[in-house]
């Protein structure tokens, strides 16, 4: 399934998220059987492949079954600070890091609300959440909250912005809290 496919249908939903700390796209997809792992995304979470014991058939577009025997284990989602341990099958697959489908969504009472690019999770043992998904592809610049702290664990140079809408809200330099003012939080 592309990109443009997955906003066309009506059960699936998609975004970016953190597997094993790895910014990916995933697709929640309630019409697939089993879930996956792409060989690209794969290979940087730089865990080696598990032979299948027994292949399974996967049905693709255009009535083709392919087989796949091989599996990544201790692969951990993040989604909304909830750790999710998955095995995924190993597929090729063009245009999203990880495919969770039935399988998953059925043991994490998953409800997919594809008009507001919306799934609610509700494991068992766990406090109900959501995540939305992505509402648009266009790359404006901005990166999402997981990479800001991807990049600031991994000790890049960050800066912080505080931005208003002029046209909403009128302020005055002497409105906006200054650095300064708070020497005892932000001393090194």
């Amino acid at each position: 399934m592309t990109v443009n496919e997955e906003k066309e249908e009506t059960d699936v939903a998609s975004g970016t998220f953190l597997v094993n700390e790895i910014s990916a796209k995933i697709l929640f997809d309630s019409g697939a059987d089993h879930s996956f792992i792409s060989h690209e995304f794969g290979r940087k979470l730089k865990l080696s492949p598990l032979r299948l014991s027994t292949p399974i058939l996967v049905d693709i577009a255009g009535g083709r079954n392919v087989s796949v025997s091989n599996s990544l284990e201790a692969v951990t989602i993040k989604l909304n600070r909830n750790k999710f341990h998955r095995e995924l099958f190993h597929f090729e697959l063009s245009e999203f890091d990880v495919i969770l489908s039935m399988d998953w969504l059925g043991e994490n009472l998953v409800d997919i609300l594809c008009g507001r690019k919306m799934v609610r999770i509700s494991p068992p043992g766990i406090e109900p959440f959501v995540v939305y998904g992505d509402k648009s592809r266009v790359n404006s610049g901005i990166i999402t909250m997981m990479k800001a702290i991807n990049c600031i664990v991994k000790g890049c140079t960050t800066f912080l912005a505080y931005m208003i809408d002029a046209k909403k809200e009128k302020k005055a330099m002497t409105d906006i809290p200054m650095v300064r003012d708070f020497l005892e939080v932000f001393s090194g």
